[in-house]
């Protein structure tokens, strides 16, 4: 039931069953001061009662049932006006309209997101705010700068309507996105393989994006027998890729030129590499190799090599110390090297692990975060003997890591296309949802936190909103200004200014 913002009308959903299989199902619409008759509106492929709202300039009356569609009617017209459909098989739960009637919010229940459409022309402007649990009810802010949903996982989700809900695409590929990284000014730099169309001919590329606007900076192409894979950025800022024509290749962040080749010459295929937080240390290994390599990055040159893994070698890492190495193989060895004192690797226990060893991070605090493809996350400190903390309700085929830079949050991404996210010191997941329509490859936070790149092998990179959810209690951040109301001359001073 709604009330129409006149305070004149009443609307309400009914079903009429006088004799009629299936019976239709009606909004309808009672003037309150009894001098016009009840006005009827149509629900025609709907058998069961949902939600109506008005929107607030009274223009228009907004309906549901139970099932997909969105009803919008001009007032005193019994046809709908348009009939907004979410994917086939979904029911819609609450629906509210934005403050200057030309936009409506619906929950997708058991989708557990919400669906934001233009009532003028009927197109979907984007689906956002997912929730771990159905998605429940939604509402604009009454400036409607903010759209607020909550779910049956107790979360409350928010964003600002006024920006593209959808996450931004970034293309410009053929095959699939293989690494990541952020540049030290914020410039999201990517790595990807295409065939160009010839039998054998493999383009190995590496592009600098600018994550607000989705314009590309540089791209660098070669033609490759390995291709690049990982990225990384050093101290001095230059972006280092693994694979290609050496182990290493450097590039100027600024221009994609390419500033020296570490290693031998020759086609390589890089399956890890890492940089030392002091810059003076990289470690590679090569696509199913056993054996990590050291190299000086001062002077240019190989220093040693770290001999132990049985099985090929996926994931690298630098303890911040600087002085150890993390590997993990596809066996599900997790080693710890010692880098200093030349001792032998010490296998870490591998309490929490069951399959191969796809990503390993450290924390600023020395913390290491693994996962592995059975699937599992874990979190340890590899100088405690101390059980780790395991994430639970990983999807299977997790592939890859990013942590927040608050390091309050981890996300991982799957072969099934899914990111999750998760709160670090607990291991409750925060966000879940299908974000690619193929294997998710890489993952990077922005440096501000608030928004999260990833990398298919369905060929974009997509850069999300990854503000932190609210919970019941807690205080929104401020948004900014709120401006004023002009007719209210004894308007408040505004409690969201800076």
């Amino acid at each position: 039931m709604a009330f129409s913002p006149d305070g004149r009308a009443v609307a309400t959903t009914q079903v009429d069953f006088q004799g009629k299989v299936p019976a239709p199902v009606y909004v309808v619409e009672r003037d309150l001061a009894g001098g016009a008759a009840p006005r009827r509106y149509l629900l025609p492929r709907e058998r069961a009662l949902g939600r109506v709202a008005y929107t607030p300039d009274g223009r228009r009356l907004l309906g549901t049932g139970y099932g997909p569609n969105l009803y919008v009617w001009d007032r005193g017209r019994p046809e709908p006006a348009h009939v907004l459909s979410s994917p086939a098989g979904s029911t819609l739960d609450g629906i509210a309209a934005s403050p200057e009637g030309r936009r409506a919010a619906v929950a997708v229940r058991d989708l557990r997101h919400v669906q934001v459409w233009d009532l003028e022309t009927g197109r979907s402007l984007g689906i956002r705010a997912a929730h771990g649990g159905d998605a429940k009810d939604v509402a604009f802010r009454p400036d409607g700068r903010l759209v607020a949903s909550v779910g049956r996982d107790g979360v409350i989700r928010y964003w600002d309507p006024s920006a593209d809900p959808e996450s931004r695409v970034l293309r410009g590929y053929s095959r699939g996105v293989l690494g990541l990284a952020i540049g030290v000014d914020g410039t999201l730099i990517s790595s990807e393989w295409q065939e160009p169309g010839e039998p054998g001919r493999i383009v190995g590329r590496a592009q600098a994006w600018e994550p607000p606007t989705g314009w590309r900076r540089w791209r660098l192409e070669r033609e490759l027998g390995g291709t690049f894979s990982p990225i990384a950025v050093g101290r001095d800022g230059r972006i280092a890729l693994g694979g290609g024509e050496s182990p290493i290749t450097w590039l100027d962040a600024a221009t994609g030129v390419t500033a020296g080749d570490l290693g031998p010459r020759g086609r390589v295929t890089i399956a890890a590499m890492a940089l030392s937080p002091d810059g003076a240390l990289a470690a590679t290994a090569e696509f199913a190799g056993q054996v990590v390599t050291l190299w000086d990055l001062p002077a240019g040159r190989e220093a040693r090599r770290l001999v132990g893994h049985s099985g090929s070698i996926h994931t690298l890492a630098f303890h911040p110390d600087g002085r150890r190495l993390a590997s993990g193989d596809e066996s599900g060895e997790l080693r710890f090297w010692d880098l200093d004192g030349g001792r032998a690797p010490r296998l870490l226990e591998s309490r929490g692990i069951w399959g191969a060893v796809v990503d390993l991070r450290f924390t600023r605090d020395g913390r290491l975060v693994a996962a592995d493809a059975r699937p599992a996350v874990t979190v340890r400190d590899p100088d405690s003997s101390a059980e780790p903390l395991v994430l639970r309700g990983v999807a299977p085929g997790v592939s890859c890591l990013a942590i927040d830079p608050s390091e309050t949050r981890v996300a991982t991404g799957g072969l099934d296309g899914r990111i999750q996210i998760w709160d670090l010191g607990t291991g409750q997941e925060l966000v879940s949802l299908r974000a690619h329509r193929g294997p998710i490859t890489c993952l990077a936070f922005l440096p501000d936190g608030l928004g999260l790149a990833s990398g298919s092998l369905d060929g974009t990179i997509q850069v999300r909103d990854a503000r932190p959810v609210v919970r019941p209690g807690d205080q929104l951040p401020p948004l900014g200004p709120i401006p004023p109301d002009p007719h209210d001359e004894g308007f408040p001073a505004d409690p969201f200014a800076p």
